[in-house]
């Protein structure tokens, strides 16, 4: 189901219900890590994108990576998915 535009976010059309979320990702105070695989649907690599922008337009700790062939739920490249949270991890010093 796709939403009609939310003039509150963006004028786009997205589906829900990211459209309701885009408008409170610039409060969000934690670091977010967007990491998914690029054999995943367009919807869903696209979320993750959008929602990256948004947060780092608001100067906020955020990243976002994409590994190449990974799937929907990275199981194909678990050993990868671990390496990157790991560095993201020590990159934000949740990690000594």
């Amino acid at each position: 189901q796709v939403a009609k535009p939310d003039h509150h976010a963006f004028q786009l059309s997205v589906p829900l219900p990211l459209s309701r979320c885009l408008a409170h990702l610039g409060s969000i105070s934690r670091p977010v890590f967007f990491l998914q695989g690029s054999a995943d649907n367009g919807w869903r690599w696209s979320d993750a994108w959008l929602g990256y922008q948004v947060m780092q337009r608001h100067g906020l700790s955020v990243r976002h990576v994409g590994l190449e062939d990974g799937n929907h739920g990275l199981d194909n490249m678990a050993e990868r998915c671990a390496e990157e949270i790991v560095g993201w991890l020590e990159e934000i010093r949740f990690l000594p």
